[in-house]
């Protein structure tokens, strides 16, 4: 133009200018630069940048141009962030703006899928949106959906985009893609090394987003080009390979794999094949395809395996958890991100704050960060609120049942896409997922065999492998061990299944049976050695245990009222005591069980009241336990009746009446020839003379104890009996030493899990340290005392006469000051107070050390001193 021209170029140019500056600032818009002819310019909303396009391509068309000086515009937009950089606009979004507008001809409009989305429903009504697919814009890593700007007074028919020339056909994203980096770093690199990558995962995972981002990546790895080919539609795998020839092009009069084969050949190009698994027979035809063309490369999406030799296969995980409730932790998760940004498609102001971080870190939790779920619960916010949705959700998942009328019928509803999987299985695979859905918090291949015993699973390991294929199933590796999960919407979905089927009553009892059976299996080895062994397993299963004496506490007591002893033990060592108090209460209350089994109920439940230091609760439980140990002449568990209800009377300072439940007990434990009985009952007369103030006959019955519960490897035993003659070094004023053995048993106990006699070891240490230090003292008792009101149990020290670091520190520390002290050590975690003391132990130089029971028996105490809370249980 400018050699068309002349000079009259000038004005033509001067013009142009003035209409798009006119243009910007009538819409609110900012000028930010020129180059050239070329204009840049920002906007505070899509919508204003939409109206500026519009009224500068009207002027532009409205203006009487000279001969031969008509100018068109091309014009390109785009949402996202930039920075300032001097007095100009940087970044990633203003060079993929710039792009835009690079591919667009004189008078369109062009503009990206974020400004489309985030336009909506506000442009006006006679104007609309063109979607022209997706395009490879220059030096950009990922395809771009471009949209075009359509208005009844201006042109909309032009010419194929200015684009990349790679053949694709990549289905458009309707939505940002959000989070991944690893998954997509992950296949990007496997789809350089190997030829055939599966990615695998339940239904609603994200396989074909991931797969389509991945692809729309990789443009100049494929030169002949990316082809996505849908299968979801399909009803035989003879249809695959004609689905292909057509996608690609490949037509002729050959059959289709030749056609494909021919069409091909050592090209390089790029396979999607989306929702492979009910096509699983056309794996003979992409082996095929593979061996024939060297430079082929095929990315499958699948909820099980191709199983073929060249597979690799990449479980696609769901999206990353918050690690907490915390606005930080909730902001850079990766399923926040999505629920976020799927919130703001009804409300763009939506933004994550510290009043709602918590119930979206829940919402996404219960949903397992399963990305289908997450975007129709985003969907949902506007019925329920965020507090309202997480109820909902807490509840049922029935308010996902509701969703995206223009998805795939399959991802229309989360009950859909799980039907979806579900439609797949094969009878007996079904029935053992719904027998599976029984399980809470996991399950081993053992307590599965056992539930699915009489159910119409003919080989069970056989079913669990296809669900395991089928990304139904999810395995981790425990202890050595394989151990089986669900995923939580998953599960639901199955549990719904299962009552459906009218099998919930018959699958519920094996499973209540098996893991009552696992904790009374247990009872006689339960302090020794193997007692060690069973924890770990009772621990892992605990959500399985808390379901099964649930159950039972409704359909048949006796299996749970057998189970209470070994459950109260259970619970406190690893905390819970008020869970397990109501469930033991709960069972005593149902009808049915018994006598035997209420007997064991009575002393497990009594040992949870004793523990959570309601001892006028447990007097009566023991007092009832006694009465029917005589009646079936039951000498073990009468011992056990009889001690604790000796302990009882010593913590309600009924020290006569203790002496003498004691002895009974002690006689009945030597009559059944039961040492570990016998044992606790020596620590049980030790702390009855501590209290009585006979500090020189408790020494050596604490030691007597402490070395027998080491003779029979009782290392529970040990450690309590160790802070009892720590407990002698506090009353003599040697609080050096006696930090030194209560650190030795924290750091014993932490290395076992034992919760119970580590808070017991905390709390002690908490004295030993305030003598010391008062400052790091208060701290640590404060953090003792916020623990165990969390989770119950341990003893009030200053029953003993012990005093606390409150008053210990009193004449040297304010008031004030120890008050704040004091709060801040509540706001610690058991793991935060162990580290606490572990580091004041190291900047005091304290070591941690045994108790050494030739000084104990050389240097007795003279005075009052401590005694211990003995687990009777």
């Amino acid at each position: 133009m400018v050699q068309r021209l002349g000079s009259a170029f000038e004005g033509v140019l001067a013009e142009h200018n003035r209409i798009m500056r006119a243009a910007v600032e009538e819409s609110g818009g900012t000028e930010v630069s020129t180059d050239g002819d070329a204009f840049f310019a920002v906007f505070s909303t899509p919508v204003a940048c939409m109206d500026a396009a519009l009224v500068a391509q009207r002027a532009l068309r409205e203006q009487p141009w000279p001969e031969g000086g008509r100018v068109t515009v091309r014009m390109g937009a785009h949402s996202g962030e930039g920075s300032l950089g001097g007095d100009n606009y940087v970044g990633l979004d203003v060079n993929r703006a710039a792009r835009v507008a690079a591919a667009a001809h004189g008078g369109q409009i062009l503009v990206s899928e974020p400004t489309r989305a985030l336009i909506g429903h506000s442009r006006d009504a006679d104007v609309e949106f063109r979607d022209l697919g997706n395009y490879h814009l220059k030096d950009l890593d990922h395809a771009e959906q471009i949209f075009q700007l359509v208005a009844p007074d201006l042109p909309s028919d032009f010419p194929p985009l200015r684009t990349a020339d790679v053949p694709i056909n990549l289905p458009a994203q309707h939505s940002e893609f959000v989070g991944r980096p690893k998954e997509i770093e992950d296949v990007t690199r496997l789809l350089e090394a190997h030829r055939l990558i599966t990615l695998t995962g339940v239904g609603g995972t994200g396989k074909t987003r991931l797969a389509v981002y991945v692809a729309s990546g990789l443009i100049d790895n494929f030169p002949d080009g990316i082809f996505f080919v849908a299968l979801d539609s399909f009803d035989h795998s003879d249809r695959v390979p004609s689905a292909i020839a057509t996608v690609i092009g490949a037509t002729g009069d050959l059959d289709p794999i030749s056609s494909i084969i021919e069409v091909v050949g050592s090209g390089s190009m790029l396979l999607v094949l989306d929702n492979f698994e009910h096509v699983l027979a056309a794996s003979s035809y992409v082996v095929r395809l593979l061996d024939s063309c060297p430079g082929l490369r095929v990315l499958v999406t699948s909820q099980t395996l191709l199983r073929l030799r060249e597979e690799q296969v990449y479980p696609v995980p769901p999206l990353g958890l918050p690690a907490d409730n915390q606005l930080l932790q909730v902001e850079s998760s990766d399923s926040a991100a999505l629920f976020v940004r799927r919130v703001w498609a009804t409300d763009p102001s939506f933004e994550i704050t510290e009043e709602n971080s918590g119930a979206i870190a829940a919402i996404v939790t219960s949903l397992d960060g399963l990305p289908l779920a997450i975007e129709l619960a985003a969907s949902r916010v506007r019925l329920f609120g965020i507090d309202g949705l997480r109820a909902e959700l807490d509840t049922r998942m029935s308010a996902l049942d509701s969703g995206f009328s223009d998805a795939p019928e399959r991802h229309q509803t989360l009950n859909n896409a799980i039907d979806w999987s579900y439609g797949l299985l094969e009878p007996h695979e079904k029935a053992l997922l719904r027998s599976a859905s029984v399980f809470v918090g996991g399950f081993s291949l053992d307590a599965l065999e056992a539930v699915c015993r009489h159910s119409t699973v003919p080989n069970t390991l056989d079913a669990l492998a296809s669900l395991l294929d089928k990304s139904l199933v999810n395995s981790v590796s425990h202890g050595g061990k394989a151990r089986f999960s669900m995923l939580k919407t998953i599960r639901a979905y199955a549990t719904a299944r299962l009552e459906e089927a009218g099998e919930a009553e018959e699958v519920g009892r094996s499973h209540a049976v098996f893991f009552t059976n696992l904790a009374t299996g247990g009872v006689d080895s339960f302090r020794g050695p193997a007692g060690h062994t069973l924890m770990d397993r009772l621990v892992s299963e605990r959500g399985n245990l808390s379901t099964a004496i649930e159950w039972s506490a409704y359909h048949d007591p006796e299996l749970g009222l057998s189970a209470m002893m070994v459950l109260a033990r259970y619970f406190e060592i690893v905390g819970g005591l008020d869970e397990g108090r109501d469930q033991g209460e709960r069972l005593l209350q149902a009808s049915g069980a018994s006598t035997e089994a209420r007997l064991t109920g009575l002393l497990g439940t009594a040992s949870l009241l004793y523990w959570l230091h309601d001892y006028n609760g447990a007097e009566p439980l023991y007092d009832e336990a006694i009465v029917l140990a005589d009646q079936l002449g039951d000498s073990a568990q009468s011992a056990e009746a009889l001690f604790g209800l000796g302990y009882t009377y010593i913590w309600q300072g009924r020290l006569d009446e203790a002496d003498l439940m004691i002895d009974r007990a002690h006689s009945a434990f030597e009559r059944v020839g039961d040492r570990a009985g016998v044992r606790r009952v020596i620590a049980a007369k030790g702390t009855n003379q501590w209290l009585r103030g006979d500090i020189e006959g408790a020494t050596p019955t604490f030691v007597s104890y402490f070395q027998e519960s080491r003779a029979q490897g009782d290392t529970a035993e040990e450690h309590v009996a160790q802070l009892a003659l720590g407990g002698l070094w506090l009353r003599r004023g040697e609080y050096v030493i006696a930090a030194s053995i209560f650190i030795h048993v924290v750091e014993r106990c932490q290395a076992l899990d034992d919760y119970a006699r580590l808070i017991m070891a905390l709390d002690y240490a908490a004295i030993a340290v305030a003598h010391i230090d008062p400052t790091t003292g208060i701290r640590l008792e404060g953090a003792v005392m916020a623990i165990k009101d969390r989770r119950g149990g341990s003893l009030d020290l200053t029953i003993l006469g012990l005093g606390d670091a409150r008053t210990i520190a009193g004449s040297t520390v304010d008031h004030e000051e120890v008050r704040r002290l004091w709060e801040e050590g509540r706001e610690l975690d058991l793991p935060e107070a162990v580290e606490l003391l572990g580091e004041w132990a190291e900047q005091s130089d304290i070591e941690s050390g045994p108790v050494d029971i030739d000084l104990v028996l050389k240097q007795r105490p003279t005075e009052g001193a401590a005694t211990v809370h003995h687990p009777h249980s």
